[in-house]
């Protein structure tokens, strides 16, 4: 596609932001063993399509789920707008002394908007919009907030409690 901007035509590119909050821990220790946290893990990943399951070195991998981010967004034309998120989790479960530990990781790849062109005669042109790696985002955090790891981590923990 080309775009041929004239006269008094401005290109904008908006920044992508991520919502201000706490940080969480993307790990737990639960005082159960390998195998209960293990099958926990799994009954709660259930909800995503899984990808890889590897009892002996405790490795849970999902695919790519594709929704609305509830921490990135962009500010296009003064309003703020979510934007379209592709997530992917590792799960890691391994046994300690204490009982067992789940390290959640998340991957994000966002639908990111481009240039805006705005011309007097041709009105407003995009955003035009791709799919990248959040932590190739320039000024955004290389870690995530930590928000849906926590979800999963408390459903491991209540999952355990419930047995």
């Amino acid at each position: 596609m080309l775009i041929v901007v004239a006269g008094c035509a401005t290109v904008t590119v908006p920044k992508v932001r991520v919502l201000e909050g706490e940080q969480h821990d993307t790990s737990r220790t639960y005082r159960a063993n390998f195998d209960q946290t293990w099958e926990a893990a799994i009954d709660v990943m259930q909800r995503y399509p899984i990808t890889t399951i590897e009892k002996v070195s405790g490795l849970l991998i999902t695919d790519w789920v594709e929704g609305t981010s509830d921490t990135y967004y962009a500010e296009i034309t003064g309003q703020k707008q979510m934007l379209q998120d592709r997530t992917r989790f590792n799960i890691k479960v391994s046994a300690v002394s204490e009982g067992s530990r789940v390290t959640v990781n998340q991957y994000i790849k966002l639908h990111t908007p481009g240039a805006i062109v705005s011309d007097p005669l041709m009105g407003t042109i995009g955003p035009f919009y791709d799919w990248q790696d959040a932590v190739g985002i320039k000024d955004l955090p290389t870690q995530t907030p930590g928000q849906r790891e926590r979800e999963i981590l408390d459903a491991i923990e209540a999952k355990l409690a419930a047995h």
